[in-house]
Protein backbone atom coordinates (compact mmCIF):
# COMPACT_ATOMS: atom_id res chain seq x y z
CA UNK A 1 0.00 0.00 0.00
CA UNK A 2 1.46 3.35 -0.94
CA UNK A 3 1.28 6.51 1.19
CA UNK A 4 -1.27 8.28 -1.01
CA UNK A 5 -3.88 5.57 -0.49
CA UNK A 6 -3.38 5.72 3.28
CA UNK A 7 -3.77 9.50 3.40
CA UNK A 8 -7.00 9.27 1.37
CA UNK A 9 -8.57 6.84 3.84
CA UNK A 10 -7.90 8.80 7.01
CA UNK A 11 -9.45 12.21 7.60
CA UNK A 12 -8.40 14.65 10.27
CA UNK A 13 -11.35 15.76 12.37
CA UNK A 14 -11.15 19.15 10.64
CA UNK A 15 -11.43 17.45 7.24
CA UNK A 16 -14.22 15.23 8.50
CA UNK A 17 -16.44 18.26 9.16
CA UNK A 18 -16.80 18.53 5.37
CA UNK A 19 -18.04 14.93 5.11
CA UNK A 20 -20.94 15.17 7.55
CA UNK A 21 -24.37 16.59 6.69
CA UNK A 22 -24.95 19.95 8.34
CA UNK A 23 -21.17 20.47 8.52
CA UNK A 24 -20.75 20.41 12.32
CA UNK A 25 -17.99 22.46 13.92
CA UNK A 26 -14.66 20.91 14.86
CA UNK A 27 -15.40 21.09 18.63
CA UNK A 28 -18.54 19.04 17.97
CA UNK A 29 -16.54 16.26 16.32
CA UNK A 30 -14.06 16.32 19.18
CA UNK A 31 -16.94 15.96 21.64
CA UNK A 32 -18.39 13.06 19.62
CA UNK A 33 -14.95 11.38 19.64
CA UNK A 34 -14.14 11.89 23.33
CA UNK A 35 -17.53 12.00 25.07
CA UNK A 36 -19.93 10.60 22.51
CA UNK A 37 -23.54 11.35 21.68
CA UNK A 38 -26.47 9.22 22.87
CA UNK A 39 -23.95 6.69 24.18
CA UNK A 40 -22.15 6.42 20.83
CA UNK A 41 -18.60 7.64 20.21
CA UNK A 42 -17.12 8.57 16.85
CA UNK A 43 -14.31 6.12 16.20
CA UNK A 44 -10.96 7.88 15.87
CA UNK A 45 -7.30 7.01 15.70
CA UNK A 46 -4.27 8.95 16.82
CA UNK A 47 -2.26 9.87 13.71
CA UNK A 48 0.86 11.66 14.87
CA UNK A 49 -0.35 14.73 16.77
CA UNK A 50 -3.86 14.67 15.31
CA UNK A 51 -6.99 12.60 15.76
CA UNK A 52 -8.23 11.02 12.55
CA UNK A 53 -11.33 9.15 11.50
CA UNK A 54 -12.58 7.51 8.31
CA UNK A 55 -15.62 7.91 6.10
CA UNK A 56 -16.71 4.45 7.24
CA UNK A 57 -16.47 5.47 10.90
CA UNK A 58 -18.52 8.61 10.18
CA UNK A 59 -21.20 6.55 8.44
CA UNK A 60 -21.29 4.07 11.34
CA UNK A 61 -21.58 6.93 13.85
CA UNK A 62 -24.51 8.41 11.91
CA UNK A 63 -26.18 4.99 11.70
CA UNK A 64 -25.67 4.25 15.41
CA UNK A 65 -26.81 7.66 16.67
CA UNK A 66 -29.90 7.46 14.49
CA UNK A 67 -30.66 4.01 15.89
CA UNK A 68 -30.14 5.29 19.45
CA UNK A 69 -32.54 8.19 18.87
CA UNK A 70 -35.12 5.79 17.44
CA UNK A 71 -34.81 3.49 20.44
CA UNK A 72 -33.25 0.72 18.35
CA UNK A 73 -30.28 -1.43 19.30
CA UNK A 74 -26.91 0.15 18.63
CA UNK A 75 -24.22 -2.08 17.12
CA UNK A 76 -21.39 -3.30 19.35
CA UNK A 77 -18.32 -1.09 19.16
CA UNK A 78 -15.97 -4.03 18.60
CA UNK A 79 -18.01 -5.05 15.56
CA UNK A 80 -17.74 -1.49 14.22
CA UNK A 81 -13.99 -1.56 14.74
CA UNK A 82 -13.65 -4.92 13.00
CA UNK A 83 -15.76 -3.70 10.07
CA UNK A 84 -13.64 -0.56 9.70
CA UNK A 85 -10.39 -2.52 9.89
CA UNK A 86 -11.69 -4.97 7.27
CA UNK A 87 -12.56 -2.06 4.98
CA UNK A 88 -9.06 -0.67 5.46
CA UNK A 89 -7.55 -4.06 4.65
CA UNK A 90 -5.93 -4.46 8.07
Amino acid sequence: MNNSSVSEKYLTLAQATHHIPGRPALPTLKRWAYTGYKGVRLQTWKCGRQRCTTQAAIEQFIYDTTAAENGEAVSDSHLCAEKTLDQLGV
